[in-house]
């Protein structure tokens, strides 16, 4: 019989209880990048985003200190992703608009 901890569930599947594990890991993670913390539900959108793209499973959540690195290189992408698209306003001021 498989062990459901140990295969990976899709973020929307997950229960509460660890989602719940999982936003206090990227709490830890966030404080490296407070000067522009993400809303709660695009903080919910980068949780489920992480959890699905890694793969992870529930068993996954027994590290604090991966979990933890692991959601800061991906705030940490996130962030400079961002950071490198041109906003609105500067795209039309490269347009000429």
């Amino acid at each position: 019989m498989m062990d459901p901890t140990s295969s990976h569930l899709s973020f929307d599947r997950l229960p509460i209880e660890a989602r719940t594990l999982f936003f206090i890991y990227a709490s830890a993670a966030l404080a490296s990048y407070s000067s522009h913390p993400p809303t709660p539900f695009g903080l919910a959108a980068e949780l489920e985003a992480a959890w699905n793209e890694n793969g992870l499973c529930q068993r996954d959540l027994s590290d604090p200190s991966r979990m933890t690195r692991l959601l800061k290189d991906h705030f940490a992408a996130t962030t400079s992703a961002q950071a490198t698209r041109p906003t609105r306003s500067r795209r039309h001021m490269e347009c000429g608009q």
